[in-house]
């Protein structure tokens, strides 16, 4: 069994759209058809354009549309690629970019404002560290157009499934609402689809893949480089995968879902696999891990046990770091390719009383010499961004009046949900960032390329008593205070979580 699907995650792989499987020998065997050209598939260009025709026209062909924006999700270049495909359809576009007051002082943003359709929309980011601004800032004005329709379109840039029932809301009030996706949004856009939201794709460069992270029987993981794998073309094919499971297991007396809303394939997949003791399966790209559930649930059946709620997959990824130069484009084939085979592998947890503890070690949060303290643990995952972010999504915020034992347990829940893809940004000691700042600084010697854990820890105690900062017990802890003291004036900053004794 482990073989078998071993061999699944390493074979070389390519993908092409106008046959992804046919000709090559060495390519996983799917038995699924492609989608012919009259079962258009969720993302595909043609699909999104006969959802949003309805809406583009009246009788005289004139229609205004007012796009709003999150400014802190998306850059100049896909503001204007989505203004530029709006304007195909509509013959007056207005775009309102809502995003931190401070963020119209860059260079980038200003510039893209001075266009006399485009608007800024100050947004203050508040106190409450559990709230979306920008979010609550969009609804606000898609309910004030709402009241006052007239000719007037709105059409929203998102690839958070999060605003679906407030549109959804908003069209049963004969609002007319277009939503604007990025096409490798994918879960966002089975999520508009299911709602029944009209939708216009946005292109994305092509998506290649060349990491492969895999988990294997006894529930660690490894990543390696292996052949191109275009995600694009791929997705339309696993989606037609789902809903044809779960009517094969149910014949074989198995109740397990993979289609229910709001639930990552990954999760499902991964957890399903591991409690039937398949063997090793590759998890990341997700594709892979379709593909070989599939050729299992077809080729080997058996008594399957369902997908067990007492376990956790993360598969650990670093920081976005900033853009890929050519050898690392060349290598890793994106941005989250990198943080995928930087993270170090995927790993399935099970749940228990040490469960907490046991994922902050393997995420590099806790370890037995430099980051020994749970609290401050705790206090560094809440505080990543990537992290902040998907529990802030979640609704698993840690008020200001929590203790460490109701972080912990907000943090098992997070990890056991299926509400989530997995990717939880793994705990950083000498981060690069960090050491930069000590340079610059002239607290930390330039002579060592990799200076040694107590060096560094002497240089940021340093920094720390000179720029005033609090004390820290953690090397883990103390290097995040220098990296938030470092970007206080980003005006897309938000407030630090604090969790109590």
């Amino acid at each position: 069994m482990a073989c078998r699907a071993t061999t699944y995650a390493c074979r070389p792989i390519i993908l092409t759209l106008s046959r992804l499987l046919a000709r090559k020998t060495n390519m996983l065997a799917l038995d699924q058809p492609l989608p012919s050209s009259n079962q258009r598939s969720p993302g595909s260009t043609r699909w999104f354009h006969d959802q949003a025709h309805s809406i583009c026209r009246t009788g005289s062909g004139v229609r205004k549309v007012r796009l709003l924006v999150d400014g802190d999700s998306f850059g100049g270049a896909q503001v204007r690629d989505a203004m530029k495909h709006l304007a195909e359809k509509f013959i007056d576009v207005n775009t309102l970019i809502f995003a931190a007051p401070g963020l119209i002082k860059t260079k980038k943003m200003s510039r893209l404002v001075d266009q006399s359709n485009i608007s800024f929309v100050p947004v203050p980011r508040g106190q409450d560290l559990a709230a979306e601004p920008n979010d609550n800032a969009i609804i606000s004005e898609m309910q004030k157009c709402a009241k006052n329709p007239g000719d007037e379109c709105i059409a929203l840039l998102t690839g958070d499934k999060g605003f679906a029932n407030v549109i959804k809301l908003l069209m049963s009030n004969r609002q007319e609402i277009l939503v604007v996706v990025p096409a490798n949004c994918f879960n966002a856009i089975r999520c508009f689809q299911e709602h029944g939201i009209p939708m216009l794709s946005l292109p994305v460069e092509e998506q290649i893949c060349k990491v492969r992270a895999i988990l294997d029987a006894h529930g660690n993981g490894t990543v390696e480089i292996g052949n191109d794998i275009d995600l694009s073309a791929y997705q339309a094919q696993c989606e037609g995968m789902y809903e044809s499971w779960e009517k094969l297991l149910k014949s074989q007396g198995c109740s397990a879902s993979f289609v229910s809303s709001g639930a990552y394939k990954i999760q499902r997949i991964a957890k399903f696999w591991f409690s039937n003791g398949l063997g090793s399966v590759p998890v990341y790209p997700v594709s892979l891990a379709v593909s070989a559930l599939d050729n299992a649930i077809r080729h080997q059946p058996q008594r399957w046990i369902l997908n067990s709620n007492a376990l956790a997959c993360v598969l650990p990824i670093t920081s976005p770091g900033g853009r890929l130069n050519k050898s690392e484009l060349k290598t890793y084939g994106s941005q989250l390719g990198r943080q995928v085979f930087r993270g170090g592998g995927p790993f399935m947890l099970r749940d228990s009383h040490e469960f907490t503890v046991e994922a902050l070690r393997k995420l590099g949060y806790l370890d037995d010499l430099w980051n020994t303290d749970l609290r401050e643990a705790l206090s560094c995952f809440w505080n990543t961004k990537t992290n902040k972010y998907k529990l802030r999504k979640l609704g698993m915020m840690v008020d200001s009046f929590e203790t460490t034992s109701d972080a912990a347990a907000k943090l098992r829940a997070a990890l056991l949900s299926d509400n989530t893809d997995a990717q939880w940004q793994r705990g950083g000691t000498c981060t690069p960032a960090v050491i930069d700042r000590l340079r610059s600084k002239k607290i930390l010697s330039r002579c060592s390329e990799s200076p040694a854990m107590d060096e560094v820890w002497c240089a940021m105690k340093t920094y720390a008593k000179v720029h005033g900062l609090l004390s820290m017990k953690t090397f883990n802890a103390l290097a995040a205070s220098i990296v938030q003291h470092a970007t206080q004036n980003d005006p897309r900053r938000r407030g630090r979580i604090s969790i109590d004794d």
